[in-house]
């Protein structure tokens, strides 16, 4: 195969062959995030994918919904710290500075 491929599984375990154009196109989220990982602002990400991203508006909807909640949501905080402009690199250390829970 051509191009970045990989070996995936269905649900029932049946393996398929796919190529990075084509898992973007099935499932979009995926080639945004590694955008943003490279430093694109989600608005850059959404202009170069050309079609809607759902976790971008999703995620501050779940923020905001722990927050009205009481609930502590950090990996929903940091995806949103990161849409709003926060480095990766700030945001592991400050994921990983957390003071251990029960969660």
């Amino acid at each position: 195969m051509s191009g970045s491929s990989a070996v995936a599984n269905t649900p029932d375990g049946a393996e398929y062959y796919t190529t990075q154009p084509v898992r973007q196109q099935l499932f979009g989220l995926s080639s945004a995030g590694e955008l943003i990982a490279q430093g694109a602002t989600a608005a850059e990400a959404v202009s170069e994918i050309g079609m809607v991203v759902e976790g971008l508006t999703t995620a501050p909807v779940l923020r905001d919904l722990s927050h009205r909640l009481g609930i502590e949501l950090p990996i929903s905080e940091g995806v949103c710290a990161v849409l709003e402009g926060v480095s990766i690199s700030d945001l592991v250390v400050q994921l990983m500075s957390r003071a251990p829970t029960t969660e």
